[in-house]
């Protein structure tokens, strides 16, 4: 049986999962001048407080539009992307991953993924995040 803690603990998460769901599908303001894909895209994850994956090479020489005023996240992703290979591969709410339609014979290698997790919603660090590649089916 589980105790009053524990219980209480779970009815937390599931509020603040509910919460963050409904961020996403709400209007911001954002302010993500035109610049190279790689400075870019941190900047409008961190203004729309989502997580977005991408991989390095298909950041390389990319740039991305400016994304200026009030819009749903996803409005505002889909314009800053507008133009660019880039492609919203997945999207589970609060973590988006990219792709370049570009990628083509590239896809379905091997490699390594370093770095850091940050949750957008208070700006720190995660510590022991498991980061967790999905190839895409026929991309």
């Amino acid at each position: 049986m589980l105790s009053h803690r524990a219980a209480l603990s779970c009815g937390a998460a599931v509020a603040v999962l509910c919460a963050g769901s409904q961020a996403v599908a709400q209007t911001q303001a954002f302010n993500v001048p035109a610049q190279p894909a790689v400075s870019g895209i941190p900047e409008f994850a961190r203004q729309a407080r989502v997580q977005i994956i991408a991989p390095a090479r298909d950041l390389e020489g990319v740039r991305t539009r400016a994304v200026v005023g009030e819009m749903d996240a996803r409005a505002a992703l889909r314009r800053l992307l507008e133009g660019t290979p880039l492609r919203i591969a997945t999207d589970t709410g609060q973590l988006i991953t990219l792709r370049s339609a570009n990628a083509g014979a590239a896809a379905g290698g091997t490699g390594v993924v370093t770095g850091a997790v940050l949750d957008p919603a208070t700006g720190e660090y995660l510590r022991n995040a498991t980061v967790l590649v999905v190839a895409a089916v026929g991309a």
